[in-house]
């Protein structure tokens, strides 16, 4: 089953920063044709189901958990990349509070990387082509 009520309060609120000339999907990425193109695609705009819903919340309640982060390894190298403008990392404030968690866990190879004005879907953003160059910089093993 598909709700438009969990639909509602679960990305509802996303896209209220945003100028409604961009549309519904605003939220997503600056890039205005990627956009469309989502928009326009059903296999790209589609509503989770309940059940899928519920698999998100309880993903997000454990790797939110104070267990998950203790739990996470301390050596494993680990770039956490986000825009300053997605609102599901709360504009950069839970992005960056997630860093703080695992430095304070004991993770000793952590870096994080913060897009200004960029928005959820980085690899759709208008930046994309430096985003993807930081990327490679930091799979080649080249500090950010």
């Amino acid at each position: 089953t598909r709700s438009k009520l969990i639909y509602s309060l679960a990305l509802g609120s996303y896209n209220k920063g945003f100028d409604k000339s961009e549309g519904q999907n605003a939220w997503l990425s600056r890039d205005t044709e990627a956009i469309k193109g989502k928009s326009d695609d059903p296999l790209a705009s589609f509503t989770f189901t309940v059940s899928g819903y519920y698999d998100l919340f309880t993903m997000l309640e454990r790797c939110n958990s104070r267990e998950w982060f203790r739990e996470y390894p301390k050596e494993m190298r680990t770039l956490i990349m986000s825009g300053e403008a997605d609102p599901v990392g709360n504009y950069g404030k839970g992005t960056r509070e997630v860093y703080r968690k695992l430095m304070v866990a004991g993770a000793s190879d952590l870096e994080i990387k913060l897009y200004p004005e960029a928005r959820h879907e980085l690899f759709n953003e208008t930046n994309r082509e430096e985003i993807f160059l930081d990327m490679k910089k930091w799979l080649d093993g080249v500090a950010l």
